[in-house]
């Protein structure tokens, strides 16, 4: 018999009733904090600051490091520093912002943190490159369900590598300071359900996506009555003790 405990990172700016919402499903929230070098739309997200190896590893840049180790320390995850800085503009600011699907890494290899590609090298995981160095905002990450995502290159690679990928239109998505954002910042996926930020009525795609998700038997949870809203993924992660 083990104890588990979810635990979910998500934008210090989030909404009120989605952190409630979250907390009514007994998952122990964890709210970034704002990072000076980040632009202020995205200077909460935490796949700017944090790429997730799996359930219960995180690699995380150095200014973040001590943060997050106060944070999760007493759940047992692991947290790796990173050796980049992240700057303010691009591609200064993504080095951790790839995505991890099964096996498969995707992002701008060139511009990847050195400590991500170690780690994923020793594992003999498959680096993948795109263009879109904004990987992980791009990307609804299903694990062994495939992806979606509004990023015609990244749906293309996810296929050649023999995922199952749906390719979505882009925009529809809240995010304050820019045009609009991604689905994958405007979600979180844990163990066969998708939680969304808020309501997807307004997307074009809507029927596309439900029809996806019920097509792989993953469920859905809708964490406030408002339109979607990009807070840069929300990262669910484990903690078991034994």
């Amino acid at each position: 018999m083990y104890e588990e405990k979810i635990i979910a990172v998500i934008d210090y700016r989030a909404d009120g009733e989605i952190i409630g919402n979250l907390k009514k499903l007994n998952i122990h929230v964890v709210t970034t904090r704002k990072h000076v070098n980040l632009a202020e739309p995205v200077n909460g997200h935490p796949d700017m600051t944090i790429f997730q190896l799996d359930s219960s590893n995180i690699v995380v840049c150095p200014e973040e490091y001590d943060y997050y180790m106060e944070q999760l320390g007493d759940f047992n995850i692991g947290v790796f520093k990173g050796c980049s800085i992240l700057e303010n503009k691009y591609p200064e600011n993504i080095k951790y912002n790839g995505v991890l699907v099964e096996n498969f890494f995707f992002h701008r290899l060139n511009s990847t943190d050195v400590e991500i590609l170690d780690i994923l090298s020793r594992e003999e995981i498959k680096c993948v490159n795109v263009r879109q160095g904004y990987t992980k905002c791009s990307t609804v990450n299903l694990g062994n369900k495939g992806v979606i995502t509004s990023d015609p290159g990244i749906c293309q690679a996810a296929r050649n590598e023999g995922m199952d990928a749906l390719g979505i239109s882009p925009g529809f998505i809240d995010l304050e300071g820019y045009d609009y954002g991604f689905l994958g910042g405007a979600t979180g996926y844990l163990d066969g359900t998708l939680y969304f930020t808020g309501q997807i009525d307004n997307h074009p795609d809507r029927e596309k996506i439900m029809d996806y998700l019920s097509g792989g038997n993953i469920d859905t949870v809708f964490l406030s009555k408002k339109g979607l809203y990009d807070l840069g993924t929300i990262i669910f992660l484990k903690f078991r003790k034994f």
